[in-house]
């Protein structure tokens, strides 16, 4: 996404035509970088960091069934080993939010 926001890549479709089209009219310094975050990857290498974030949110909610459906989920992140498991995990904690 990078290479290509900047114009050093061919468009595949993954930047705004409209960040393409500006910045090709404006110098290097003056340009739109696009990137992405891969959460997945941000959530396995920082976990604790993670659970420290779903347990603010949990707390925050107005419902003690939740609130208590969601420290049992946190709970299970830490034990994680896998992408798929990580995935599935995530879906899981999605619909308690």
């Amino acid at each position: 996404m990078q290479a290509e926001s900047m114009g050093r890549s061919e468009p595949a479709g993954h930047v705004a035509p409209e960040i393409l089209s500006y910045n090709v009219t404006v110098p290097d310094d003056r340009k739109l970088l696009v990137t992405a975050l891969d959460i997945e990857h941000s959530i396995n290498n920082s976990k604790p960091d993670t659970v420290k974030y779903f347990e603010h949110l949990g707390a925050r909610s107005s419902s003690i069934e939740c609130t208590i459906a969601l420290e049992q989920a946190i709970a299970k992140l830490l034990f994680l080993k896998t992408q798929k498991e990580l995935h599935r995990y995530l879906d899981e904690l999605e619909a308690i939010y």
